[in-house]
Parts: structure tokens; sequence; C-alpha cells
């Protein structure tokens, strides 16, 4: 019973007894102990709903799987009976946050749909159900564990510039039979499912109809002297987008670049195992940006020189990790932020700019980028904005401009 109805239903049975029984008004008589009738029977039938949810057995998917900022359906099933004129329920994830859950009508029963915000993986999915009537007089809640794994990725960005992670590379000046291979492509091999079509030979095929395809050269030395990283903490999602984006291209091109995120055990130059990493830092928020001394304790300083950092866009406790963390590693640090702001137009003709000022939620962020781009620049690490709706670049003086 909420408070409203603690309080209405003393109110009426003080109404019923002194009022409506002593003066024998029939009208009030009728109002009140329809009234009471009316509490109890909704107050019934909100509990008998939150007893037969708790106990019942409701279909639901085993696994849920989605990206952030779509609307997923996941799986569970609720009955049609449950949607009753003077019943409401509402269902919150309790262990995933940053979802928006509804419920829509379909087919008859009840589905569940989430629209996450945030990236994350769980292999249990906690819900609060909470029942009530329309009335606002009586509610229950309660919590009910799914065996559902939850694993919500990081919208990518549209078009990255690869452009912006490349660093010239070189290998041994002769090819070793037991290196590995990350030279030049000047040597061949048969085609194998799985290969870049941009290393095909098709003027071969053309000619021969056989599928080659150029591969390295093996070299002893390691030509991976660039690795990249991610850096987890507030405001980190578009910057999250951006890395899985530009991480997978570069898998897809051929090209290989040690990474590692925030909370995990090792690097990888897998592009499925970065991706899992990304998800799972989401858990390192609050104390992320130790990355970066992690891999220049455990990596040969003599092989890797540069680092590419995937930072968040809004200042934190990470700031001072990252800064620590290139002065322990004497690594030369390229930090790429990933934004969701939209890109200024350009200035209208007639219309004074004042008129295309963005909203204040806006500048506060773009605010924050800014002070970002500063703690870092101060501290020797050059930045880079990336738009992940747009994949453009942004520079910082346009930025300034937009925050001005």
């Amino acid at each position: 019973m909420t408070a409203r109805g603690v309080i209405l239903i003393p109110v009426a049975w003080w109404t019923l007894r002194n009022l409506a029984l002593q003066q024998h008004d029939r009208l009030l008589l009728a109002a009140t102990t329809g009234g009471l009738c009316l509490l109890i029977a909704i107050a019934m039938v909100v509990f008998a709903t939150a007893i037969a949810l708790r106990w019942m057995k409701t279909p639901a998917l085993s696994d849920i799987r989605g990206m952030e900022t779509v609307e997923i359906s996941t799986g569970l099933v609720l009955p049609v009976w449950v949607s009753l004129p003077c019943i409401a329920v509402d269902i919150r994830w309790l262990n995933f946050e940053g979802v928006d859950v509804s419920i829509v009508s379909q087919q008859g029963c009840l589905h569940e749909r989430a629209r996450p915000s945030q990236r994350g993986q769980r292999d249990e999915l906690v819900r609060q159900f909470e029942i009530g009537d329309v009335f606002g007089l009586s509610r229950v809640k309660f919590q009910r564990t799914f065996p559902q794994s939850v694993r919500i990725e990081p919208l990518p960005a549209v078009n990255a510039a690869v452009t912006q992670v490349r660093r010239d590379q070189q290998g041994d000046d002769l090819a070793h039979p037991n290196g590995k291979p990350h030279g030049d492509l000047i040597e061949m091999r048969h085609y194998r499912p799985g290969d870049p079509l941009k290393l095909v030979l098709w003027k071969h095929y053309a000619r021969t109809k056989q599928l080659l395809v150029r591969q390295p050269e093996k070299s002893i030395a390691c030509m991976t002297q660039t690795i990249a990283c991610f850096v987890a903490g507030p405001g980190d999602q578009a910057s999250a987008g951006v890395a899985r984006t530009i991480l997978t291209e570069l898998t897809q091109a051929g090209e290989e670049l040690l990474f590692q995120a925030d909370g995990a055990s090792r690097a990888t130059d897998c592009a499925f195992e970065a991706l899992d990493q990304i998800i799972q830092s989401a858990d390192m928020r609050v104390r992320g940006g130790g990355i970066i001394a992690a891999l220049g304790a455990t990596m040969p300083s003599n092989v890797i020189r540069h680092c590419i950092a995937f930072v968040p866009s809004q200042p934190g406790p990470w700031i001072d990790h990252v800064i620590a963390g290139k002065t322990a590693s004497h690594w030369e640090i390229d930090a790429v932020i990933g934004v969701d702001e939209p890109i200024s137009s350009k200035p209208h003709r007639f219309l004074p700019s004042w008129t295309f000022r963005k909203p204040s939620a806006e500048l506060v962020q773009l605010d924050e980028v800014q002070s970002v781009v500063s703690r870092l620049t101060q501290a020797g690490i050059a930045t880079r904005i990336i738009h992940r709706r747009s994949g453009q670049p942004i520079s910082t003086i346009s930025l300034r401009g937009q925050s001005a």
C-alpha cells in the first residue's frame, strides 16, 4: 500500500462511520462504501498479480545480444491478463545500468523490449518488477533473477578514419624462414577462406583462374612498434565505438595491432577478443586509466615505442593515471577521443550565429572535452577527436569555437 492509499483508506472509513452512518446520508454511504470496496478490490488484484508473476514461469531468451541505443527484444513474455485496465506493470534491470525497459502488446501477449544506452556484459539478469494500480494507491515490488546472459556492444563509428592510427613500420632487410610474417607484401600463396579480398591478385586470376593472395615476408624483427589500448572512464561510449571500428578495419586490412583494454589480463591482436575487452571494460570506469602503466611494465621498451590510447570524453581520475603511465613508460602516446556531439554547421549567410547556439547540456559536454584535451596536451600527449556519428575528425580549434 502506498502513502496515498494509507491516507485515503482511514479517511474513507472515518467518513463512513461518522458521517454516512450517523447522518443516514444514503448518497455519502453509497460513495464511501463503493470507494472502500474498490480500494480493497484493486489492492487484492495487485497483490494477486504480483504473486502470480513472482512464481510463474515466464518464457525468455537464454541470451540477449544487442547494441547500445538500438531497441532489442529480450524474449520475456508476460500473460495478457497482466494488462488489465487498472493494473500497471513496470520492469527495471538492477544489475545493468542505462537500460530503458518498455512493455508492448503483441500477438495477445506482453513482450519486454529494452533500449540500452551503454555497453556491458552480464552472466545473469536481475529484474525488478513493480506492480501497481493506475491510481497509485497500492504497489508491490519484488526481484527475480533470470539465467540470461546479456551482451551489449558499443555502437560502431561510421567510416572512422583508419589513417588516424596508422604508422609507418619497418621489418628486416632480408627475409628469414623462421620469422613471423611482419614484412612487406612480396610473397604469394593460394587463397584461403577469410583472407582479405584486397590482397587477392586479380590480374593473375583473370589469366589463370587461380586465386592467389599476397602475404608478408618473414622477418625476425617484430614490426609491431605500436600498441593500442582503451581507457575506461566517464563518457567513454563514443570512444568505445571508434575503437571498435578502427580495430575491425585494421584487422580486415590484414594489419596486426596489439590491443588491451582496462581490466583485461593480456594484450591481443584478434578483433573479436579486442571487442570483448572493450565491452568488459565498462566495469572499470571508476578506476580506469591504469592500462598504460601496466603495459609499460610488461612490454619490452625496445619494441613498443608508440601507444594509441582511446580515452573518454569527460575528465576524471583516469587522466592522472594516463599521465603517470606516460611518465613511467616514456612512450609516445596519441590519444583518440570519440564524441557524439554534432559537428557545427557552416555559418548562415543572413542569420546571426547566436540563432544556432547549442543547448546548455551539449555546451557542458563540449567544455568537458576541451578540458580533457587541455590536460592531455599539457602532459605532452597528442589528441585527436573523432565524431562517432560521421567518422570525421574534429579539430581542437573548432571545438574551442563551439564551447565559446
